[in-house]
């Protein structure tokens, strides 16, 4: 499955707010989290520089914003627009993220309300921890 990341520019803010409220309202207040307009803004400005837009064949179908640092890789936000879920597209994107990583083990977090989990789950991640709102996840190679 062919895909490409586009690095986003500040000119993607207004998309990456309209994601997030379709792809993460639902499940934020499922765990009761009831956050304004600017947190929403707040968090996806939050280290944007490491965001990038996700296109498959043209058509941008969402967010993977990740960092690859020195002894993992950290998933931070990964989206897909509503209409473009169960495609097959996050696992595709997910098991580049973790070819890419090479021996470094990749981490995410995940609201315990969020079906997401499945995906991460039946890939091999493997949970690590957990606060109130979330599951620490992580593969190690």
């Amino acid at each position: 499955m062919d895909y490409q990341l586009v690095r986003a520019t500040q000119e993607d803010a207004e998309f990456l707010l309209a994601l997030r409220l379709q792809t993460m309202n639902e499940h934020l207040e499922a765990a009761g989290l009831y956050l304004t307009a600017a947190e929403h803004k707040a968090r996806v400005a939050h280290q944007y520089e490491h965001s990038y837009l996700i296109y498959f064949d043209g058509v941008c179908v969402g967010l993977l914003k990740y960092e690859d640092q020195p002894a993992s890789v950290y998933v931070m936000q990964f989206q897909l627009l509503p209409a473009h879920q169960g495609k097959g597209y996050g696992r595709a994107i997910l098991a580049d993220v973790i070819k890419r990583a090479g021996e470094k083990p990749v981490r995410l977090t995940v609201l315990k309300q969020n079906p997401a989990k499945r995906l991460y789950y039946s890939m091999g991640f493997e949970l690590v921890g957990e606060d109130e709102h979330e599951y620490h996840l992580q593969l190690t190679p």
